[in-house]
C-alpha cells in the first residue's frame, strides 16, 4: 500500500502534516489518511515510538493510527481521515458551547488517568485538535522525550503547545502533569472565567497539590459506588475462590457514557490484586496488544516481543498474535478485560473470547461488558438525573428532518466517521451538519468510535425515505464498499450488508466469495476474516436454499485445504448426483476420509496417462494428488511411486495453477522419499523453491521449509528450517499451517538433545491448543509430548500422553499411530511382555506395520534365536535408519550373543553417525547400548570409559532426566572436551558429507545461526556436497 495525491496542509510542532489518498495495489484509491511526518532526530526508539502513539487508541475521540514507518529520516505516522478540521483554524469560531463540551471531555480524561485506566501525557498541543460535528478529536501526543519538546520550543516558540513546567525541565510525566496541561487549555479558551476555579487547582505550580475538584467530577463523571463495591465482593468471594477461569460481568446502563465511567472506577480494584492486568479492548482486537506493551511490557519475554510489536505498525494476522497474547495474559493472576458489547463485538474479538474459553490460561480472565450473551453475574447502573453536557435534552421532531438528513440512516444503526465520508462522495452532498444535529437531538449517540442511532427512532426515520431512493445508495455503497480493502476495517461487511439492505443478497454472496479467492492469493486478512465472509455467505445460502452452489463450495474447501482450518457450520451433506466430483473428493480430503477418497477416486476417475497429458487433465491430476496423498497418510508411502515420480518429471507448466500443482507434487514426493533416500528428496527442493517464487504460494513454501527440516533430519541445522516455517504461517495468518513445523520442531530439539529449550517450547505450545483444535493434529502433538518422558523413562507420563492421543485416533478413525509409541515405551522402559501383548492384540492393525517399525515387531515376536538374527540382519541391511538407536538398546544383550560383529559394526556406525550430525539423544541410546554390551562382557575398564562418554553427553544436553544421569556428577559441560569426545567417537573412515553434518551442527550448537550454508567442492577427486537450511 501506498499513498499518491499527497496535499500539504501545514507545519506543525511535531513535523509536517499531509493529506493523502489511501491505495491499495489491487483496488486502488481506498480512502483519505491524515499523514504526519516526524523527523527521526526528534523521536528516538522506533519501537517505543509506535508503542507511545498506540498507547491512546482506547481513549474516546483519539484518533487511532493507521500505520507507523520509517522513511528516510523521518517517522511517518499516518490516521484515517474523514474531514476533521484543525482547532486552530477556526479559534474564532469556537463558541461557548464548545468550550463546554471541550471542559467535559477534558474532565472525564483526567479522571482516567487518576483512576489508571488512560495514559498521562505531559503536553497538549492544540494543533493536535481537530472539529467535526461539533465534536473534539484528538491526535495522540507525538513527543515523549522532554529533550525533543524543549527544541522544538525554542526553535518554533509553544504559541500553541501547552507542557508541564516539571516535565520540560526534568522529564517528569504522571498524573499531575496532565492536570496541569489540560488545565492550561481550558483556561486558553476560558475567556469569561466560568471555569477559574477548575483551572487554578489543575494548574497549581506545587505538583503535589493539584487535583480536580470535587463538583467537577460530580458533574461530570458519574460514579455508581454501590456497583463498585458490589463487584469488588464478588470478586473476592466467588470468582477468585471458583475453579472456572473466564467469567463475563454485564454492567447495564441507560448508556454509554455511565458504563465508561462505571469502568474507570473499576481500575482501582484491579490495583489491589497482585500480578493483576486491567485491558480496554472495546471493540478493536488490536487494543490488546496496544496495551500489553504499554502498559505491561516488562513482564513479556522477547519472543512476546517479537510478535506483538509488528501488530502496532503492520497487518500482522489475528492466529499469528493470538498465542502470544495468551501467554502474555498467564504473566497475571487476574486479568479484566473491557468490551464495549461483547453480543455485537468485532468478529475478532468473539472469536478471541472462543479461544480463551477453550484455551488453558492459567490466570482468572473477567471479561467486563454492557450487553453478552452468557453472563455469571449482572449489575446495574443506578439512573440518576443530572446535567449533561450543560445542555437541556432536546428531541428533534422527526418531521423537521429534512431529506438529506434522514440518509443518514442509509448508513445502518452504527457507523463510523469514514462511512460518512463515502456517504458524501455518493450522494455528492454534506452530512456534517446534519449529523451535529442528530447528536443535539440524541437521536444519534457516539459511542467509542461509532455513532449508534437510537434503536426506535432509527427504524422511522428509514422507512420515510422512498424504497427505490433507499435502494440506489445502499448499491452505491456496496460499490464504494467494494473497492476498499484495509486489513484494520470492516468494509467488507459493510459492503455486503448494503448489498442485502438493497435485497440482492446473492450479490453479497459473490462480493464474500470473491474477498475470500483474492485473499486466497494474497495472504491480506487473516484466516478469521475469511472465515466470517464464508459463514455470512454461508447463512445467506441457506436461506435461498442454494447450498449447493459450486462457486460457494469450491471456495470453501479450497479455503480449508490451503488453510487447514475447519468451519463451524455443518459439514454440506449434498448428493452425488448434484455435485462436482473433484469437489467431494476434496472435501472428503478435508475432513480426513481417507478412505472414501481413495474409494471415490476408484469410481470416478482413471490414472493420469503420461503419454497423453493436456490442459483439461488438470481436474483428474489433482484428484490423482489428493488420491496419493490420502494413500500416504493411511500406509506411510505412495501407492505408486514410479507413476507418481513421472508426474512429477513431466507435468506442464501451462500457468499459475498448473505450476501449484506441480509443486504440490513435489512436496508429496520429497516427504514420502525423505526417509530412505535424502539425496533424491533434496534434489526437488530447488525446483519446489523455484516454483513458490514464481507463484507467490506461502503456504507452499511453509511445506518446503518444513520439508527441508526433515530432509536434514540428521543435523540440528534442521532447527532453523522449523522455526522459519513456523515464522511464515505466522506471517501470512495460517495458524494451522504452524502445526507440523512446530511439533516437528519439538522432535528435533529432543533429538538434538536441546532438553531445555525443548521444555521451554513445550510450554509455549499449550498456547496454540485452541488453534489446532484438528483432532489429527492433536493426536500427532500429544503424541510427540510422549517422546520425552518416554526416553527419559518416565513410563506412566508418557503412557497417560500416548492413551490420549489413541483416543483421539480411534474416535475419529486414524491410523493409530500411537500404538507404535505404547509399544516403544514400553520396550525402553524393559516391560517386553506387555509391548508383546499391544503387539498380539493390535496384530492387524497397519500401524504397527509401517516402515522400520515392522522390523522391530517382527524382532519382538520373534519365535527363535535363528528367527531374530535373519530379522535383524534384513534390517540392518536396509536402507532405513529410524528405530537404529532403539532397536540396538533395546535388544542390546540378544543381537550382541547371536551376531557380535554386526552388533559392535553397527555400534560403530550410528555412534559415529549420529555424532556427525550432533543427533545426542540419539547417540546417548547408542551410548547405552554399548554400556549394556561392555557390561555383558564384564569389561570394567570400558565400561567405565562407555559411562564417562555418556555422563558428558548428559552434561551437555541441560536438563535431561534420564535415570543414567543421577549416576553423573553435575558439572557445566566443556565445549572443548565435548569436541574431544567427539572426535574419539567418530570413525576416522567417516564420508565426507558426515564430517560436514558433524562440522554445521557444532557450528550450530555453538552459535545458533538462522541460515547455514557449507558446500565442499574438489574438481580433482570429482567430490561434491553440501548441507543447508537455505
Amino acid at each position: 500500500m501506498d499513498f499518491q495525491n499527497v496535499l500539504f496542509l501545514r507545519e506543525v510542532y511535531s513535523g509536517t502534516e499531509y493529506i493523502g489518498d489511501f491505495l491499495d495495489s489491487i483496488n486502488g484509491k481506498t480512502g483519505k489518511y491524515l499523514i504526519r511526518s516526524i523527523p527521526k532526530n526528534l523521536i528516538g526508539s522506533f519501537l517505543d515510538f509506535v508503542v507511545h502513539v498506540n498507547k491512546f487508541a482506547h481513549v474516546d475521540n483519539v484518533f487511532v493510527p493507521t500505520t507507523v514507518e520509517e522513511k528516510d529520516d523521518s517517522f511517518i505516522v499516518k490516521f484515517k481521515y474523514s474531514k476533521e478540521r484543525p482547532l486552530t483554524t477556526i479559534l474564532d469560531r469556537v463558541s461557548y458551547e464548545d468550550v463546554d463540551r471541550l471542559v467535559e471531555l477534558f474532565v472525564q480524561y483526567l479522571h482516567g488517568v487518576e483512576s489508571g485506566i488512560y495514559p498521562p501525557t505531559p503536553y497538549i498541543s492544540l494543533e493536535d485538535i481537530f472539529k467535526y460535528a461539533g465534536q473534539f478529536f484528538f491526535l495522540p501526543p507525538l513527543f515523549y522525550l522532554n529533550d525533543s519538546l524543549r527544541e522544538v520550543i525554542e526553535k518554533y516558540g509553544n504559541r500553541f503547545l501547552f507542557v508541564a513546567p516539571e516535565f520540560l525541565n526534568s522529564g517528569i510525566c504522571n498524573v499531575k502533569s496532565t492536570f496541569y496541561t489540560f488545565g492550561k487549555v481550558i483556561e486558553f479558551f476560558d475567556k469569561d472565567g466560568k471555569y477559574s476555579d477548575l483551572v487554578k487547582n489543575l494548574t497549581i505550580l506545587t505538583l503535589a497539590e493539584r487535583n480536580i475538584p470535587t463538583q467537577w467530577i460530580e458533574r461530570f463523571v458519574f460514579i455508581d459506588s454501590k456497583i463498585i463495591n458490589s463487584i469488588e465482593s464478588k470478586i473476592g468471594e466467588e470468582i477468585l475462590q471458583s475453579k472456572q477461569h473466564l467469567f463475563t460481568i454485564q454492567i447495564s446502563a441507560q448508556n454509554y457514557k455511565d458504563f465508561r465511567n462505571t469502568v474507570s472506577n473499576l481500575h482501582g480494584i484491579v490495583n489491589q490484586y497482585e500480578d493483576s492486568m486491567f485491558i480496554c479492548i472495546q471493540d478493536d482486537f488490536t487494543n490488546l496488544p496496544r496495551q500489553l506493551l504499554s502498559k505491561y511490557k516488562n513482564l513479556l519475554d522477547d519472543d512476546e516481543l517479537g510478535i506483538l510489536y509488528p501488530a502496532l505498525y503492520a497487518n500482522t494476522k489475528f492466529g499469528s498474535v493470538l498465542p502470544a497474547i495468551i501467554s502474555a495474559l498467564n504473566k497475571a493472576k487476574i486479568v479484566f478485560l473491557i468490551i464495549d458489547d461483547v453480543l455485537n463485538s468485532d468478529y475478532l474479538i468473539r472469536t478471541f473470547l472462543s479461544h480463551l474459553q477453550t484455551s488453558r490460561t492459567t490466570a482468572k480472565i473477567i471479561v467486563v461488558t454492557r450487553n453478552a450473551q452468557r453472563v455469571d453475574m449482572s449489575f446495574s447502573v443506578s439512573s440518576v438525573k443530572r446535567r449533561e453536557n450543560n445542555e437541556e435534552k432536546s428531541e428533534k421532531k422527526l418531521e423537521d428532518l429534512d431529506f438529506q438528513g434522514k440518509l443518514l440512516t442509509i448508513l445502518g444503526k452504527r457507523f463510523k466517521r469514514n462511512e460518512l465520508s463515502y456517504l458524501e462522495e455518493v450522494t455528492n452532498a454534506n452530512y456534517e451538519k446534519h449529523l451535529e444535529a442528530f447528536l443535539k437531538g440524541k437521536i444519534v449517540l457516539k459511542e467509542g468510535n461509532e455513532y449508534v442511532f437510537d434503536e426506535e427512532l432509527w427504524g422511522k426515520i428509514y422507512n420515510e425515505i422512498q424504497p427505490e431512493e433507499r435502494k440506489n445508495i445502499h448499491l452505491k455503497l456496496a460499490n464504494k464498499f467494494c473497492n476498499l480493502s484495509d486489513p484494520y476495517n470492516v468494509s467488507l461487511l459493510k459492503n455486503a450488508y448494503h448489498y442485502i439492505m438493497a435485497g440482492k443478497e446473492i450479490s453479497a454472496v459473490v462480493s464474500y466469495l470473491n474477498f475470500v479467492r483474492k485473499n486466497l492469493e494474497t495472504y491480506t486478512f487473516s484466516t478469521e476474516r475469511m472465515k466470517e465472509a464464508l459463514t455470512s455467505a454461508y447463512e445467506i445460502l441457506k436461506r435461498h436454499n442454494r447450498l449447493n452452489s459450486y462457486s460457494f463450495n469450491s471456495i470453501l474447501l479450497k479455503f480449508r485445504y490451503q488453510s487447514l482450518e475447519n468451519i463451524d457450520f455443518d459439514i454440506l451433506d449434498i448428493p452425488e448426483k448434484s455435485f462436482n466430483k473433484f469437489l467431494l473428493l476434496l472435501n472428503d480430503l478435508v475432513n480426513e476420509r481417507y478412505n472414501e477418497v481413495i474409494e471415490k477416486f476408484h469410481r470416478f476417475y482413471e490414472r493420469p496417462n503420461l503419454l497423453s497429458l493436456k490442459f483439461e487433465d488438470f481436474s483428474r491430476l489433482y484428484a490423482y494428488l489428493l488420491y496419493e496423498y490420502s494413500y500416504y497418510n493411511l500406509n506411510d508411502k505412495l501407492e505408486d511411486e514410479i507413476l507418481f515420480k513421472e508426474l512429477v518429471d513431466n507435468i506442464p507448466e501451462f500457468n499459475k495453477s498448473w505450476l501449484i500443482l506441480k509443486g504440490e507434487y513435489i512436496l508429496l514426493y520429497i516427504i514420502s522419499v525423505a526417509y530412505k533416500n535424502r539425496n533424491e528428496a533434496l534434489r526437488y527442493t530447488e525446483k519446489a523453491r523455484e516454483i513458490t517464487e514464481k507463484t507467490n504460494a506461502k503456504h507452499l513454501l511453509i511445506r518446503l521449509e518444513n520439508e527441508i527440516g526433515v530432509i536434514n533430519d540428521m543435523a540440528a541445522i534442521s532447527i532453523e528450517n522449523f522455526k522459519r516455517a513456523i515464522q511464515l504461517a505466522n506471517q501470512i495468518g495460517y495458524p494451522k499451517r504452524s502445526f507440523v513445523p512446530y511439533v516437528n520442531l519439538l522432535r528435533a530439539l529432543l533429538y538434538f538433545g536441546f532438553f531445555d529449550e525443548l521444555k521451554e517450547d513445550i510450554k509455549k505450545s499449550q498456547n496454540y491448543i485452541s488453534l489446532w483444535k484438528n483432532v489429527s493434529d492433536l493426536a500427532f502433538y500429544y503424541r510427540i509430548l510422549a517422546f520425552l518422558p518416554m526416553y527419559e523413562q518416565r513410563y506412566q507420563d508418557a503412557n497417560e500422553l500416548l492413551k490420549k492421543s489413541l483416543e483421539f485416533e480411534k474416535s475419529n478413525n486414524l491410523q493409530q499411530a500411537s500404538l507404535r509409541g505404547m509399544i516403544l515405551n514400553e520396550l525402553i522402559c524393559g516391560n517386553i511382555e506387555n509391548a508383546k501383548k499391544i503387539v498380539l492384540e493390535n496384530k492387524d492393525n497397519p500401524a504397527i506395520k509401517t516402515r522400520a517399525f515392522e522390523y522391530l515387531v517382527r524382532l519382538l515376536m520373534s519365535e527363535s534365536d535363528e528367527e531374530f538374527r535373519n530379522v535383524w540382519i534384513q534390517y540392518r541391511n536396509s536402507t532405513y535408519y529410524l528405530l537404529r538407536e532403539e532397536i540396538l538398546y533395546i535388544f542390546a544383550d540378544k543381537i550382541s550373543s547371536l551376531d557380535e560383529e554386526g552388533f559392535v559394526s553397527e555400534i560403530r556406525r550410528w555412534e559415529s553417525a549420529y555424532t556427525s550430525g550432533g543427533v545426542n539423544l540419539s547417540l546417548f541410546y547408542v551410548l547405552l547400548a554399548k554400556y549394556k554390551y561392555f557390561l555383558s562382557k564384564g569389561n570394567k575398564i570400558r565400561t567405565e570409559v562407555v559411562k564417562s562418554e555418556i555422563c558428558n553427553l548428559v552434561n551437555i544436553m541441560n536438563d535431561f532426566q534420564h535415570p543414567f544421569a543421577n549416576e553423573c556428577s553435575k558439572k557445566d559441560s566443556d565445549n572443548i572436551k565435548s569436541l574431544l569426545h567427539i572426535f574419539k567417537r567418530l570413525d576416522f573412515k567417516v564420508s565426507l558429507d558426515e564430517f560436514i553434518k558433524l562440522f554445521a551442527s557444532e557450528i550450530y550448537r555453538f552459535f545458533k545461526p538462522q541460515r547455514l550454508h557449507i558446500q565442499v567442492s574438489d574438481t580433482l577427486s570429482n567430490i561434491s556436497y553440501k548441507i543447508s537450511n537455505t
